[in-house]
């Protein structure tokens, strides 16, 4: 009897340690997996059927070098894959990148013969695309060639390709080229719904007005924005070491004594597009909010290749 019960015992030891094993590897497995599918997000922009630009996150898979994963940003964005979402390609699905060089902050693209523009908002709507989604970092502009040849303007167009840069914004919808150039950009975040699902579209506001006057921006931004309250400032904006503090009237908070999650993220991105902002922070009678996390009717701009 008593060899019976050692032989169990033995028995269940030995089964405790297999599980024990075969429990670690998974495990392993399980963060191994996790790590190769690291998600690696690329804003790339395509056009609504209102010819509204919204920008689009892409899940683009593993890490590629700057010239591949820029080709691979042009190719998605002449893609047809997305129009069953209401999400149609700028870019002549005929364009190819010939070269490309990044030099003392600029992105040159030498592209072949195929932009094609029928007007001026055609053409603009072509130079915020690269504008929006290449003047990010250390990229401040974009200079474009065709077939090797520097371009001025697009056929068709009198659009100057020299307004490439950070400065630019996207969804401008202005017909003087020349006030653009006057003016400062404000871009404000609101939402839309296309085909059953919102997204954040940005839309810029031209401005004239100090570079440095960052609370008449901010105001601007904030007067701009679809909400059923006022949002206004309490205090003098602050801008320190690249970090916004953005100081808002109380009636931003829920009864719950939290924000939006939705607006807190469109004030945050709209914020973000001032010059010299590579940090933003909220505060209400002077303590720092965050968003309340709420799955239930998020936005999310992002879509799956």
């Amino acid at each position: 009897m008593k060899r019976k019960l050692r032989n169990g015992i033995i028995i269940c030891a030995c089964l405790m340690v297999c599980f024990f094993c075969i429990k670690q590897d998974n495990n392993r497995n399980e963060k191994k997996n996790t790590a190769t599918m690291t998600a690696n997000y690329q804003t790339v922009v395509f056009r609504d059927d209102k010819n509204t630009l919204v920008p689009i996150e892409v899940d683009f898979g593993a890490e590629v070098e700057d010239d591949t994963k820029y080709r691979n940003m042009i190719e998605v964005m002449k893609s047809n894959d997305y129009e069953y979402l209401g999400l149609h390609p700028i870019l002549d699905s005929n364009l190819q990148v010939n070269a490309m060089a990044i030099n003392d902050k600029s992105l040159t693209f030498d592209l072949s013969d195929n932009l094609y523009v029928n007007s001026n908002q055609e053409a603009l709507d072509i130079f915020e695309m690269f504008s929006y989604v290449f003047c990010n970092g250390d990229i401040e502009k974009v200079n474009l060639k065709i077939d090797g040849n520097d371009i001025s303007t697009l056929p068709n167009s009198t659009v100057p390709a020299s307004c490439i840069t950070n400065q630019l914004g996207i969804n401008n919808f202005e017909a003087s080229t020349n006030y653009i150039y006057k003016t400062t950009p404000v871009v404000v975040y609101n939402t839309e719904t296309i085909n059953n699902k919102e997204y954040y579209v940005p839309v810029t506001k031209r401005i004239e007005t100090n570079e440095n006057d960052i609370d008449t921006k901010v105001s601007i931004m904030l007067n701009e924005m679809d909400y059923d309250k006022p949002l206004s400032l309490v205090d003098q904006c602050s801008l320190q070491d690249g970090t916004l503090s953005i100081h808002l009237a109380a009636n931003i908070l829920n009864d719950n004594e939290s924000i939006d999650n939705t607006l807190y993220n469109r004030i945050v991105k709209s914020a973000s597009h001032l010059e010299n902002v590579k940090k933003v922070s909220l505060f209400v009678d002077n303590q720092e909010i965050d968003p309340v996390q709420d799955v239930n009717g998020e936005v999310d701009n992002r879509i799956k290749m």
